[in-house]
């Protein structure tokens, strides 16, 4: 099984870390597994003044009415599935973060993180097991004539 943590990344913050994803998912990744209580009061603090809350109802809302074949939504836990021929994934949402669990091949993870990309682009996934990381969409710098 793959799990995966999407968190919706303040616009201002994305753009300046775009390249610099290592040091958001450091972040994360200490708050996750320090054992210092302080280190991990801070980076708490941190982790939370870089996101922003997911409007889940909307969210959900929007997953629901693309009736995407293979999928349900179980309102009392607040889950969003797709289950394909060999693959299936599960999207738990709450107010911080969403976490995303797959198993089988890859097709209804792409599929759902396909349709994730199209609602928002500041989502950081985080793979903390594995130690991998990525934007749904990846953040466009600014371009500036003669820069």
């Amino acid at each position: 099984m793959r799990g995966y943590f999407l968190y919706k990344i303040r616009e201002d913050v994305a753009h300046e870390f775009y390249g610099k994803e290592s040091k958001i998912f450091s972040l994360f990744l200490e708050e996750r597994k320090s054992k210092n209580a302080d280190k991990r009061s801070i980076a708490q603090k941190q982790t939370a003044y870089i996101t922003l809350p997911i409007e889940a109802e909307k969210l959900m809302s929007y997953l629901w009415r693309l009736s995407v074949p293979g999928s349900s939504f179980d309102t009392r836990k607040n889950v969003f599935s797709i289950t394909l021929s060999k693959s299936e994934v599960h999207l738990y949402l709450n107010r911080d973060y969403l976490m995303l669990e797959s198993r089988g091949t890859f097709d209804a993870e792409t599929t759902m993180f396909e349709l994730l990309r199209k609602v928002e682009t500041r989502f950081l996934a985080m793979d903390f097991e594995a130690k991998k990381y990525g934007w749904l969409f990846p953040v466009k710098l600014n371009s500036f004539y003669g820069a």
